[in-house]
Parts: structure tokens; sequence; C-alpha cells
């Protein structure tokens, strides 16, 4: 969401508008429209800071966890719950996989190897040519243009 949007939700409902209205006319979700008037109020009351998280049941392995994954760093969510289990953990899995999801770095993406074909060499669209044994540009008949 860009800053003039910001601005403009926070003008109309200082001036009395009502969340609903500002979202119709702003094409704009509800939720979204009442969440900038809330972070609005939060950051004059608390100086700008989010609200505090939650406690987790994995804050008290946090240590376990960052030591787990500095000598293993391939660990699965899996066998890291069965690890915290065995040090008394009784929360579920998915919070573990959350939780090893945001530890982890993600690698990048292997770069996507691209490749350039002569005019006419590359056949199987539509409209596409290609050359016979004397060099002509014929249409690709019907029969290749809907190969699989």
């Amino acid at each position: 969401m860009t800053e003039l949007t910001r601005n403009e939700i926070v003008s109309r409902w200082r001036a009395g508008s009502s969340i609903r209205q500002i979202a119709r006319e702003l094409r704009l979700a509800r939720n979204t429209v009442s969440r900038v008037p809330a972070q609005l109020d939060a950051q004059r009351a608390g100086g700008g800071s989010p609200a505090p998280r939650r406690p987790s049941r994995l804050d008290p392995y946090e240590p376990v966890i960052q030591e787990l994954l500095s000598r293993y760093p391939d660990l699965t969510a899996v066998r890291l719950l069965e690890e915290l289990r065995q040090r008394g953990f009784t929360g579920g899995s998915t919070v573990v996989r959350q939780r090893l999801g945001a530890l982890r770095p993600h690698a990048a993406p292997p770069p996507v190897v691209r490749f350039e074909t002569a005019p006419g060499a590359h056949y199987g669209k539509p409209g596409v040519m290609f050359s016979d044994s004397e060099g002509t540009g014929l249409p690709c008949p019907e029969s290749v243009r809907h190969f699989p």
C-alpha cells in the first residue's frame, strides 16, 4: 500500500467516514482499511513499536534449536521435533516447521539456463517457419503445429 493511499484513508477516517465506506470508495478490503487507523493509533501511543510477540512454546528451546541448526544445517522439521520431544517439548509439528523456516536461511533459486535458436529451427508453434534442405522458409505443416 502506498503512502498516498494511507493518507487518503486517514483523512477520510478523521472526516467521519466509516471503514466500510472508505473500503468501498477506495476499492480495498475492510480489514486493510481498518488496519491503517489502528496502526496510526498504536504508533502514536507506543512510540511506533509494534505490538509485543506472544510467547511461544518453542521460546525455551531456542538455544537448542540454534545449536542443532549450527551442527546440522539440513535438519528437517520432523527430526528437529524428535530432538525437542526428547528434551520435553509438548507442542506440535506446525510451530516447529514455521520456526525452522524462519530461522534457516533460504538458498537463492538456481539460475534459469536460456538457449536461443536460429529463426525457423524451433517449430511447434503456429505460424513458425522452418527451413527445408534448400534453405527456403516453409510454413509449419498442420500436423507438426498441433504436435503435443
